[in-house]
């Protein structure tokens, strides 16, 4: 019976051991998923501040655009 019960033991070892190790990559998991949540708002933000910075950039485009065109009338 003594190496049953070692055997015994030692599987219950192996087990507990089995169960932190899924406890703690469960966790893990769930910070890597909360992570990627805030990432996706970050490119969220990015993109909508890129779309602003494009549309700005045009508005000045089309600013430098009319002003040439005016000193251009101013020569003619």
């Amino acid at each position: 019976m003594g190496i049953l019960m070692e055997k015994i033991d030692l599987l219950e070892q192996k087990i507990r051991k089995a169960l932190e190790e899924y406890n703690s990559l469960k966790k893990e998991n769930l910070d890597l998923k909360e992570k990627v949540k805030e990432l996706e708002v970050f490119k969220s933000d990015m993109e909508k501040l890129r779309d602003k910075r494009d549309k700005a950039k045009s508005q000045v485009d089309d600013i430098i655009d009319t002003i040439d065109k005016i000193q251009l009338d101013l020569k003619l």
